[in-house]
């Protein structure tokens, strides 16, 4: 997904030296797949206009992809298409949260087609020290990928504004200062 994780996936997926980087996400997700393009992303997909798994086909030319992360938050479908979407001897990071809610997988398609899976939230000190040296030397668009700041006293906006109750308005991500 092209939230502020997925975006950064992609800054790192480019520091990397990845050749093609595509991200989906949903139509109401426009801003943040412009944003992807922007940190370096050469495919977006609206999944609620095409079939993700057939576009990646067509763009790895029936490959597909090396490694997948999968960084959407409550979807359990896009777990199943992240399987979907990875080549023979692919890796899958698991990454997005889906608050318990259980993923049918026919682990067969793993073991039979040599898939790595990967879980993994949060940091360690190696990807924290690596993502202070791509802010440092400018690899990272940090005034794009942002978002919006409010303050404490728009706390309520703020939280209209996370969960998506503006159609006309989205946001990368939300941050809430004080003082």
């Amino acid at each position: 997904g092209p939230g502020h994780v997925g975006l950064m996936c992609v800054v790192a997926a480019k520091a990397a030296g990845a050749r093609s980087i595509i991200v989906t996400g949903t139509s109401a997700d426009r801003l943040r797949l412009e944003a992807a393009l922007d940190a370096g992303a050469g495919h977006v997909i609206d999944v609620d206009a095409e079939d993700a798994v057939e576009r990646v086909r067509e763009i790895t030319r029936g490959r597909m992809a090396d490694v997948v992360m999968e960084v959407t938050s409550l979807s359990t479908q896009a777990v199943q298409q992240a399987f979907q979407m990875v080549g023979f001897a692919g890796t899958v990071l698991l990454a997005g949260l889906k608050n318990d809610a259980p993923v049918e997988l026919v682990t067969d398609d793993i073991v039979l087609r040599g898939l790595t899976v990967k879980g993994g939230a949060g940091s360690t000190p190696d990807s924290m020290r690596a993502a202070a040296r791509l802010i440092n030397e400018g690899e990272v668009p940090t005034q794009d990928l942002l978002g919006e700041v409010f303050a404490l006293d728009d706390f309520d906006e703020a939280m209209s504004l996370l969960k998506r109750e503006h159609p006309e308005r989205d946001a990368i991500k939300v941050t809430i200062r004080h003082g």
